[in-house]
């Protein structure tokens, strides 16, 4: 269009992204392409001067799929529409004549504008390419800055290189006649290749194609204020909000345009220059639908090229190759559904793992939105399958993402997540590959369980590391286009390491056919359980932290964005931890001591007191041990080096402490500067402990020795005195039944027994320590031998009674001494051993130990040298007379149902009963005791000893004096009666029943008639054949017993009380053959202090005997 003022000149630019043919809208056909933007240059523009820019269309389905690949853009832009020149990525730069498609597309009629980019002289490219385009008819030098690959060699600097070029257009506007006066050189490659005509000035304008809004500022800011400035610079990738309509920019006036290019519209840029052709006065843009192309736009021109682009789309259609193969490819869509934004699915696992295939990337992740189509069946698969299943022609997008910045873009989409396959504008699920996502859909907010992604070294997944740096793959469209997804692939990375998404220059659809292409097998088309949902779990994942939640003892680094823990001030810390000091009562001499103060952090710090016990003073420090410095007080402080050290001598004054125990603690502030903020205020210590003792407390007995002793001495008197009785009436029956030898051992024993108080009564406030040390070993010696003496009695009364009556078959049975001293000499033998020898090896000495490790508070006991030699012996000890006490208390419970008269087993049994509860009870009581308090446990053990010996000694003698003092008073009488349980209906004669009146002359008369009587019938049975036979009679019927054992059938009877006693058993056979059915138990029970009675001549048989059953 040519301005009001005809001698302005007005010429037009055009940039286009255009797509050769959209394949999208069915009802447009080619109206999308680069026809339409024909079509709306030829009539927009008429006859005004016009350059075209176009895009290379390098990633349409139309241009994978046509046998010329990207040389069809030659033919349609060079040979079609008549354009000079086109743009494209630095990529392309890496594609060489020898890949297909490449040769026709390297056209000198036809050039790459590139001008941030170096093209070596041995590149194929280096004839076809172009730092600047010199338009002879609009006199516009245009220059291009595209975004290079990062991975690209001729990646050069956007600002050196379009400086560089702006002072060889000024300096070939010169040369042509252009501003005259100004000196010029080229700095850059000459790659013009343009024969000027005539002279003219060249108009710079820079085509800016790069997505860096912060280097496009700071592009703007140099490049407009450099020398030879630029008439108009348009970006076209929207990189500043402020200048979305043209104007003038900087002190030279530049003319700005940023906006969003849109393959969709025709964009027309219009300069109106000055009348001599050198300054931009006006610049405009026009903005056109193509689809709104007028139908007088659709000329003949317009339907020609139509037809040619038809007669191409139709050539690629034909073309179609195989890529690959795979199995059946269920469909995206399913109706009105789609599968892939609600969970995993077939297509887009193929896709994200092609992406990570190709990008050799750590994990890939693709949007679910995109994929289309019916899917395919199993078999090849071809060019058309992909671009049906992802129509966009997005590409590759690859950078480095933290752990965290991985878990806050998987969180988005598992929370934004609608879970409703209709609703394809909600949120969605992300395709992935390379990770597993666990996620509970039940959940509100934050939905996200866990993320695994897989290790290639071990060969399985392994939890999402948060400072893990993680290589990504994704598509331009979640790097670029679908927001809020850029935000989370580049620019609010924070951590350190991480590099922002870059797009590539390869489509996705050609990255799938390269990875089916390179596979062995067909590919999979499975769901392999990347999406995970897992309703049970209710614990999310949460790998964020912020600054203001970094607990105490951590610091904030950015650049990690985690809470880190601070410097280990452990390693910042004296030598020593504890200082302990034990001073007597009374003393007043300043202790004086040393500590260091060492640095092993890697790090310096600066060191200071800051608080100190009022006892305690410093007096010297050395820096590193040899170099004396003032002390650091009043906010000062040291600086210690990493290795460093900080000496410190100090004095501890006890002066005005009480007696007891006083704790302080000296504390230095660590100081790690402000590399660590918020670690300030930790401190390095060290404790001074100082026992000041009061008096010194010996915890003797004192007057409580003397219960001990009187206990002691009753139990010595008591023990004499009954010792005494015995040998005194050793002529009674009942002393001669008990056995005086029996009587007198257990005399002897308790006597010893007792006698262990006397020694325990003992300590150094009456003896000196020799003295102790004797009472010490005499202690194991008397309470050994006493236990001793009386359980070797005990156990041999016992086991002879048992043996005298527990017989069980026919055949005389004789107990002698001897074999009941058996028990007696083994016990003793094996006390004995054990008590040398631990006499020889670690006699028991006196020492003082302290209280609850308080020097001045000390109790005495008895200890030796060794306490595993002490315990050892004390266990054999007790595990020996363990055993002889567990065999009497046997030997009591066999004899329970002996007749009193022959075992005494009730009164044993009572004596050793009482002897176990005080074991029971006072043992454990004994032990819950405090050692440290002798005194409470001296009582015990007094109580404990005189209750054992006084049980043994009343339960023995009490009963025995009284039955023999009731002998005495019924003058010796003697009854003895037979007690028989049973059913029996027949009568016996030749036995007299004897009244309890009659006196025992006249049971002996009885028993001579009794003996001249009619002894036809049944024989009563004797006293030895009863007892062999265990049996009871009922009823109270006593039988006279000497008359029944004078009978001749006996020749001989049992005689209990003597030394040596012998039973004939064949009495008990006689017995049983008296009467084999008729009684059934029987026993002999025998009461000295009743007196026997005769009754009258009463026979048996004149009588019926009824009998109760058993007791």
């Amino acid at each position: 269009m040519e301005s009001n003022n005809t001698s302005n000149t007005t010429i037009h630019l055009i940039g286009t992204s255009a797509t050769i043919l959209n394949t999208e809208n069915s009802e447009c056909g080619a109206c999308y392409g680069v026809a339409a933007v024909s079509a709306w240059a030829r009539n927009v523009v008429s006859e005004s001067p016009v350059i075209v820019l176009p895009l290379l269309d390098r990633y349409t389905q139309f241009v994978e799929m046509h046998p010329l690949k990207l040389s069809v853009n030659t033919h349609v832009f060079n040979v079609l529409l008549g354009w000079g020149v086109f743009l494209s990525k630095a990529s392309l730069l890496s594609l060489d004549a020898t890949q297909s498609g490449i040769r026709s597309l390297q056209s000198r009629s036809m050039p790459l504008l590139l001008t941030n980019a170096i093209v070596s002289p041995i590149s194929s490219w280096h004839e076809y390419s172009r730092a600047v385009h010199l338009d002879a008819e609009t006199k516009l030098a245009v220059l291009s800055i595209v975004p290079a690959s990062a991975e690209s060699s001729s990646r050069v600097d956007s600002i050196s290189s379009v400086l560089g070029i702006l002072r060889y257009v000024a300096k070939l506007s010169r040369e042509s006649g252009c501003n005259p006066s100004t000196s010029l050189y080229d700095s850059y490659l000459d790659r013009s290749h343009v024969a000027m005509e005539a002279p003219s000035c060249w108009i710079p304008v820079v085509w800016y194609c790069d997505p860096d809004p912060a280097h496009f500022e700071f592009f703007l800011q140099t490049v407009t204020e450099s020398e030879y400035a630029p008439a108009a610079i348009v970006d076209t990738e929207s990189n500043s909000a402020g200048f979305l309509s043209p104007r003038q920019y900087g002190s030279k006036g530049t003319w700005v345009l940023s906006y969003k290019a849109d393959p969709q519209l025709f964009t027309l840029h219009s300069f109106v220059l000055d009348e001599d052709r050198k300054t931009i006065l006006n610049f405009t843009t026009q903005n056109e639908n193509i689809l709104d192309l007028p139908e007088n736009f659709r000329d003949e021109i317009y339907l020609k090229h139509v037809t040619d682009l038809e007669d191409l789309a139709a050539q690629a259609i034909a073309n179609n190759p195989i890529l690959g193969s795979s199995t059946s490819m269920p469909a995206p869509v399913e109706g009105d559904f789609y599968r892939c934004i609600v969970g995993e699915c077939e297509l887009g696992n193929l896709f994200s793992d092609a992406l990570r295939w190709y990008t050799g990337a750590d994990v890939a992740f693709l949007a679910g939105d995109g994929f289309r189509g019916s899917g395919w069946p199993e078999g090849f698969v071809r060019v058309s399958d992909l671009w049906e299943a992802s129509r966009f022609p997005y590409t590759e997008c690859t950078g480095t993402m933290s752990g965290i910045s991985l878990f806050q873009l998987l969180n988005y989409s598992t929370s934004s997540a609608s879970l409703n396959g209709f609703n394809i504008d909600g949120g969605e699920f992300l395709q992935t590959s390379g990770m597993r996502v666990t996620y509970n859909p039940q959940l509100s907010g934050s939905r996200l369980i866990a993320i695994e992604v897989w290790d290639q070294n071990v060969a399985r997944y392994e939890p999402l590391e948060r400072l893990r740096m993680y290589r990504f793959a994704t598509d331009s469209n979640l790097c670029q286009k679908k927001n809020p997804f850029p935000n989370f692939l580049g620019p609010n990375f924070a951590v350190e390491g991480e590099i922002q998404g870059a797009v590539g220059d390869e489509s996705q659809q050609n990255i799938v056919g390269q990875y089916l292409a390179q596979l062995d097998l067909p590919y999979e088309a499975s769901l392999f359980n990347r999406l995970r949902n897992n309703v049970s779990s209710l614990k999310t994942l949460n790998l964020v932290q912020v600054a203001e939640e970094c607990p105490t003892g951590t610091y904030w680094i950015t650049e990690r964005q985690t809470c880190f823990d601070c410097p280990d001030s452990t390693r910042v810390a004296f030598s020593e931890k504890e200082f302990q000091y034990q001073i007597p009562h009374s003393m007043n001499v300043p202790l004086e001591s040393r500590v260091l103060l060492l640095n092993e952090a890697p790090f310096a710090v600066s060191v200071g007191p800051s608080s100190i016990p009022s006892w305690v003073s410093f007096t010297r420090f050395y820096l590193n041990s040899t170099i004396p410095i003032d002390p650091p007080s009043n906010g000062k402080r040291a600086v210690l080096q990493s290795g460093g050290s900080l000496t410190i001598d100090f004095t501890v004054r006890s002066r005005g402490l009480s007696s007891g125990t006083a704790l302080g603690t000296v504390s230095f502030g660590v100081h790690v500067g402000g590399a660590y903020p918020g670690c300030d205020g930790q401190e390095a210590t060290f404790d001074i402990l100082i026992r000041v003792a009061p008096p010194l407390e010996l915890n003797q007995l004192g007057n409580i020795r003397y219960i001990g002793l009187g206990l002691s001495a009753i139990i010595l008197f008591t023990a004499a005195g009954f010792a005494l009785w015995v040998r005194r009436s050793r002529e009674t029956r009942i002393v001669k039944t008990m056995q005086p030898l029996f009587l007198v051992t257990i005399c002897c024993g308790v006597f010893v027994l007792g006698a262990v108080l006397v020694p325990l009564s003992i300590d150094d406030e009456i003896v000196s320590n020799q003295g102790c040390d004797i009472a010490c070993i005499s202690m194991p010696w008397l309470a050994s031998i006493g236990f001793t003496v009386t359980f070797s009695a005990l156990f041999s009364k016992l086991w002879r009674i048992n043996k005298l009556f527990q017989c069980q078959h026919f055949r005389r049975t004789k107990v002698e001494e001897k074999d009941v001293l058996a028990p007696f000499a083994v016990l003793f033998t094996l006390n004995l051993t054990i008590l040398v020898s631990w006499t020889v090896v670690d006699p028991l000495k006196w020492s003082r130990a302290p209280v609850n490790g308080e020097f001045w508070n000390t109790h005495g006991e008895c200890s030796g040298s060794s306490k595993t030699t002490t315990t050892l012996f004390l266990v054999l000890i007790c595990l020996v007379n363990a055993g002889a006490f567990s065999l009497a208390c046997w030997q009591a419970y066999r004899a329970r149902k002996i007749s009193d008269e022959f075992s005494e087993s009730k009164n044993l049994g009572m004596a050793i009963f009482c002897w176990a509860q005080l074991l029971a009870v006072g043992c454990p009581v004994l032990f819950l005791i405090n050692s440290n308090d002798p005194v409470a446990r001296f009582f015990l053990l007094a109580v404990i000893l005189f209750a054992t010996c006084m049980s043994m000694l009343m339960f023995i003698f009490v009963p025995l004096t009284l039955q023999s003092w009731r002998d005495k008073r019924d003058g010796g009488r003697r009854r003895s009666s037979v007690q028989i349980s049973g059913v029996m209906s027949a009568g016996i004669s030749g036995v007299s029943l004897v009244s309890r009146s009659h006196s025992l002359s006249e049971k002996k008369a009885s028993s001579q008639e009794t003996k001249s009587s009619n002894m036809s019938g049944v024989t009563a049975p004797g006293p030895s054949a009863i007892l062999c036979n265990n049996r009871i009679l009922k009823d109270d019927l006593e039988i006279d017993v000497e008359a029944v054992s004078n009978h001749n059938s006996f020749s001989q009877r049992a005689s209990v009380g003597d030394d040596n006693a012998s039973i004939d058993e064949s009495a008990c056979g006689l017995a049983d053959s008296v009467i084999p059915a008729v009684v059934q138990e029987a026993s002999i029970k025998s009461d000295a202090s009743k007196s026997f009675d005769v009754q009258e001549s009463l026979l048996l048989s004149e009588k019926k005997l009824r009998f109760a059953p058993g007791m």
